[in-house]
């Protein structure tokens, strides 16, 4: 029995369609964005860390009472919170 076979094809190197250097070029600035971001962000936590180690040191330091209470209450500032709008982007 004949077997039906098509032709051999045979894909060198030089057929083989690889991404363009852009689209490298594009994800590698991609990549290099998130990692400046979350480098800023990792030293914007350090502070932050920092920070809270002086309060409790300072609240560790002195006695406890009302008036220490509300101002620690005042230095502490809220976390910026993302709006509806801009959570949905």
């Amino acid at each position: 029995m004949p077997s039906h076979t098509l032709p051999e094809q045979r894909i060198t190197t030089a057929e083989v369609s690889y991404p363009s250097v852009r689209y490298f070029q594009i994800h590698f600035e991609f990549l290099h964005e998130q990692f400046q971001k979350t480098l800023r962000m990792l030293d914007t936590l350090q502070v932050q860390m920092c920070q809270m180690e002086q309060q409790i040191a300072d609240c560790t330091a002195k006695p406890m009472t009302l008036q220490n209470l509300e101002n620690d209450k005042k230095s502490l500032s809220p976390s910026p919170r993302k709006s509806a709008k801009q959570s949905r982007l």
